[in-house]
């Protein structure tokens, strides 16, 4: 949904099911608008399926309360948002055919992930220097490597 009237959050990670050892998915969508708007925001996503979704609705002093676990102890909330204005779930496939490729070349290869982030216009520059080196950072990827310990697995 191209609307520069609302913001969108969006953070996608490709890794593997632990289960099956098959590519998938995982996406956090925060959309700041109606619900009416999000559900077609969330639209292309969930005709993407199989999908598992988790929907909630909270205030906007609210949001960010869901990442305390992964944020440093003492109060600090360490990390930014990512938005962008839609989401095209073609390009994934092709990412997520490197999990498949790496699974056969590397049987130990448990888990493990591609993270991606991106920053719209929209958001308003920090006083601080909050992001470190990432300060400029329009667009991001992280990997996440994981592989079994056939020693470890004995």
């Amino acid at each position: 949904m191209d609307n520069e009237d609302h913001n969108s959050v969006n953070l996608v990670v490709v890794t593997l099911n632990l289960q099956t050892g098959t590519p998938c998915l995982l996406v956090m969508c925060l959309f700041f608008g109606s619900t009416a708007e999000a559900e077609e925001y969330t639209a292309s996503i969930k005709a993407i399926g199989p999908v598992v979704a988790m929907e909630n609705r909270k205030k906007y002093s609210e949001i960010n309360d869901g990442m305390d676990g992964f944020c440093a102890k003492g109060g600090f909330k360490l990390f930014k948002l990512m938005g962008a204005t839609r989401f095209d779930p073609e390009p994934w496939a092709e990412v997520a055919n490197i999990f498949v490729d790496l699974k056969e070349r590397c049987p130990h290869f448990v888990s493990g992930g591609y993270g991606f982030e991106w920053v719209t216009g929209k958001q308003k520059e920090a006083g601080m220097d909050s992001r470190g080196h990432r300060r400029k950072l329009s667009l991001g990827l992280r990997a996440f490597p994981g592989t079994r310990m056939p020693i470890l697995d004995a």
